[in-house]
């Protein structure tokens, strides 16, 4: 299990996917990087894609600090089971998501709305090489 760092779902416990290819991103890591954030940008301006969701900490994380609006996208239906069931305990109403169940990639390429989202999170699974150098 990992937990929500800040903002009002703070110290919530989200349920992370198992197997050997599946590394949730650390609390200290999501605390480093949201704590730069947050000094940044005013949460409420933002509508955040969290692309590779898994358990969907880093979307989940910036609801919980004011983001307007969440887009996850992961191409697990095991994953996508785990983040639905994190929002539901976070009781994250469905207004301020969606969840497409979709290759990264694929949905990328399908959905080109230049002013939509205005912060992305991308945080592919550890072992799979989805860009090569």
């Amino acid at each position: 299990m990992i937990r929500i760092i800040g903002g009002t779902l703070r110290g919530r416990k989200l349920e992370v996917p198992s197997g050997l290819k599946v590394r949730p991103s650390a609390d200290r890591v999501r605390e480093a990087l949201f704590n730069m954030l947050d000094h940044r940008l005013h949460w409420q301006d933002f509508n955040v894609l969290d692309l590779y969701a898994g358990s969907g900490a880093l979307g989940i994380e910036a609801l919980s600090r004011g983001a307007r609006f969440a887009t996850f996208v992961e191409s697990s239906k095991a994953h996508e089971k785990i983040l639905n069931k994190n929002l539901l305990s976070c009781k994250v109403t469905r207004e301020f998501y969606d969840i497409f169940l979709d290759r990264a990639e694929r949905w990328i390429l399908s959905h080109s709305d230049p002013g939509y989202p205005s912060l992305i999170f991308l945080d592919p699974p550890y072992q799979e090489n989805h860009y090569p150098q």
